[in-house]
């Protein structure tokens, strides 16, 4: 299997059929698309959780603090935090920082790292989205593991007001999402 077929199957084909390319040549973990975004990375933005900790475990040793907050490993980004701290400020590829990808995969335990290496809490992606760490953590699916990144963001001084492209705020975003909870603690920090 080509990288670029490795890719399409761990994007948006058939994951069993990644896992299997990966068992038959597991140096496919280290591909990486287009841009530049590993594809640990690209398999969570699609969804594919199993194979992105599959990646992850691959390249343990050569995971980027990126890929380390996206999947969670609070470990990982701790050490890479103590080898070089300003990894904390550093941007991926795609645009983001470590904790914007922390906070939309809901890993509160390594928003709380981050922002305790002085990560930004109020940092604008670098892409068209122009999302902050409040956007990125609203925008999550599980509402219990939002409501806690949010409570870590806003305690760091998140600004509940930020503007994303397009003008959609946080609390737009929880609005939408139905989260009722997050809105309040939005609200309670002064959103409007």
């Amino acid at each position: 299997m080509t990288e670029q077929e490795f890719l399409t199957a761990a994007t948006t084909g058939d994951e069993a059929v990644a896992l299997a390319a990966l068992a038959a040549n597991p140096a496919l973990a280290n591909t990486h698309g287009p841009d530049g975004t590993p594809a640990a990375l690209l398999a969570l933005y699609h969804g594919r959780k199993a194979l992105a900790e599959t990646l992850g475990e691959l390249r343990h040793e050569t995971l980027s603090i990126f890929e380390a907050a996206a999947l969670g490993r609070i470990r990982d980004v701790a050490v890479l935090l103590q080898l070089h701290r300003d990894r904390a400020l550093e941007v991926s590829s795609d645009g983001y920082t470590a904790l914007h990808l922390a906070a939309f995969f809901g890993h509160h335990y390594c928003v709380r790292l981050l922002l305790d290496e002085h990560a930004n809490p109020n940092a604008v992606s670098q892409n068209a989205m122009q999302v902050t760490p409040l956007h990125s953590a609203v925008a999550g699916k599980d509402e219990a593991a939002v409501e806690a990144v949010v409570a870590a963001l806003l305690n760091a001084k998140a600004d509940p007001n930020a503007i994303q492209a397009g003008g959609f705020t946080p609390l737009q975003a929880a609005q939408q999402n139905g989260y009722a909870r997050v809105e309040r603690l939005l609200r309670a920090k002064g959103a409007l």
